[in-house]
């Protein structure tokens, strides 16, 4: 029935609406449904068993494949030895789910500096076309002429390692990021002066709370 939900085009959620509503509580679970999404959308559509070699494996089963998969759902972090003391099963054979079963694998978060809203992303699109045009795309002599500031607090952070960061993704998933912070340590405000040429001066504010462009003109240029 799963296959026939997939083969109408239906998503794993109304799928497992459908089921719901015939079979009420004895309905597959959600972490089902989207396991064999997953395989149908792989080609998988054959409802046998596939043919192993040797004696069979008692801990590799379509359950514990599904209740690893919920496992990493639920938690993108789990460590390998979270998940055998969960199943209480092998290393191999949680291994074996992983990366042949689930086919995931582990990668570290990407840093980004700022985790913009969609609202900040836009004024800051609105504001580079405004500004190409006003200065004719950067060819106009005006650019040059341009003094500008800007006031800000260096903090130092203690970020998390590598290994800390990472978590698990499917085949299907983004490439998880993570905005470049951790615990600050200390911090200062400085006052950065620049033009379109680059960086003019770098002032740390020691006494001072605040600097104009009209204190930098009378102080810092001859």
């Amino acid at each position: 029935m799963i296959l026939y939900d997939y083969k109408r085009g239906l998503t794993f959620k109304e799928s497992q609406e459908n089921l719901q509503a015939a079979f009420g509580e004895s309905a597959p679970a959600l972490a089902t449904i989207t396991y064999w999404y997953r395989e149908f959308k792989r080609g998988q559509e054959s409802l046998n068993d596939d043919p192993r070699p040797g004696r069979p494996s008692t801990a590799v089963t379509h359950e514990n494949v599904i209740r690893v998969e919920w496992l990493i759902q639920e938690n993108r972090n789990i460590t390998h030895r979270e998940i055998r003391a969960e199943l209480k099963i092998g290393y191999r054979a949680v291994s074996t789910i992983l990366h042949e079963h689930l086919k995931v694998r582990k990668v570290a978060k990407s840093g980004i500096p700022h985790s913009l809203t969609d609202e900040q992303k836009s004024r800051r699109v609105d504001w580079c076309k405004f500004m190409l045009e006003k200065f004719e795309g950067g060819t106009s002599q005006n650019v040059s002429y341009i003094l500008t500031s800007d006031e800000s607090w260096i903090s130092w952070y203690d970020p998390l390692t590598k290994q800390q960061s990472t978590q698990w993704v499917f085949e299907e998933d983004e490439l998880p990021t993570k905005v470049v912070r951790g615990r600050s340590v200390n911090k200062k405000m400085i006052a950065a002066f620049f033009r379109s040429s680059g960086p003019v001066a770098v002032i740390p504010l020691e006494d001072r709370r605040t600097v104009t462009i009209e204190w930098y003109c009378n102080v810092c240029l001859p």
